[in-house]
């Protein structure tokens, strides 16, 4: 018998009390797992430098803690039916693929979320084949699948156990004490954020346009390292100069950036037409 189990044996209080505490830890733990592999694929493979990644200033992003509550959730529900399956690897090919439109309606349902009610891309899949909105693409579908399948394989189970030591602690009490103080820090977090998000969210109707986060922020990292001044870690977009100043900045290099692009693929197109 598992902690799960042991948990639905409890009265209906002190289970919804259980769980509430175990989704808590779950979504604190892989919330800031998830921020740190985001800040290391920005220090290494993608922007080559650090950069704080996410909405939040926070060491959280929490995409990936409801990702991995998601299908904990899901593999949980679906454990008890594995028996009506003919085989395992039937019912793995299930869980794996169902793992994989799980985490792209996750993505899907955020990064709308973010340009329909704050006119902010928070990532962006425009240049991909067969993407929706710049949201979601198959590539990346088929990389939250493998993903899927790693978690299925090599970390479920250590979750449980995880889960099952937290619950178990000598010093439960502490625990959920020091998980107040997270979610107390995230609380603020948020709203901080948040305030930040909805006067971009002003500036962006204002110019008609929807704000990539991620393009913002190194933006204004560059506008301050041009004016030799040091941009924070923890605030990105703190700076002396107002946002609407590094907005107006950001418009104008995004548009020099577009009408060149256009200017080398019409040269490129001509040169064509001359080779033939």
């Amino acid at each position: 018998m598992n902690i799960f189990d042991e948990i639905n044996q409890l009265d209906m209080g002190d289970k919804i009390e259980t769980y509430v505490f175990v989704f808590g830890f779950i979504f604190m733990v892989f919330a800031s797992l998830g921020w740190v592999l985001e800040l290391l694929f920005r220090r290494f493979v993608s922007a080559k430098k650090w950069v704080n990644p996410g909405f939040l200033k926070g060491p959280c992003l929490p995409i990936y803690g409801i990702g991995v509550l998601t299908l904990s959730i899901y593999i949980l529900a679906l454990l008890p039916v594995e028996k009506y399956f003919p085989n395992k690897i039937l019912f793995d090919i299930v869980v794996i693929g169902g793992i994989g439109v799980l985490m792209t309606l996750i993505e899907l349902i955020g990064g709308l979320i973010f340009i329909k009610k704050m006119n902010i891309r928070l990532w962006d899949y425009s240049n991909q084949w067969g993407n929706y909105k710049g949201v979601i693409c198959p590539l990346f579908s088929l990389i939250w699948m493998a993903a899927g399948a790693i978690f299925y394989y090599f970390l479920f189970d250590n979750i449980v156990l995880l889960v099952t030591d937290f619950v178990r602690l000598d010093w439960f009490v502490l625990a959920i004490f020091l998980m107040g103080i997270y979610y107390g820090i995230f609380a603020v977090d948020f709203a901080s954020s948040l305030q930040l998000g909805n006067k971009l969210k002003k500036a962006a109707k204002e110019n008609k346009i929807i704000i990539k986060w991620e393009n913002f922020k190194e933006a204004i990292q560059t506008d301050l390292k041009e004016s030799h001044i040091k941009a924070s870690f923890i605030s990105p977009f703190k700076s002396p100069k107002s946002l609407y100043e590094h907005l107006v900045n950001f418009i104008k290099r995004d548009k020099e950036t577009e009408a060149s692009n256009k200017e080398v693929a019409t040269k490129e197109e001509i040169d064509n037409s001359k080779e033939e």
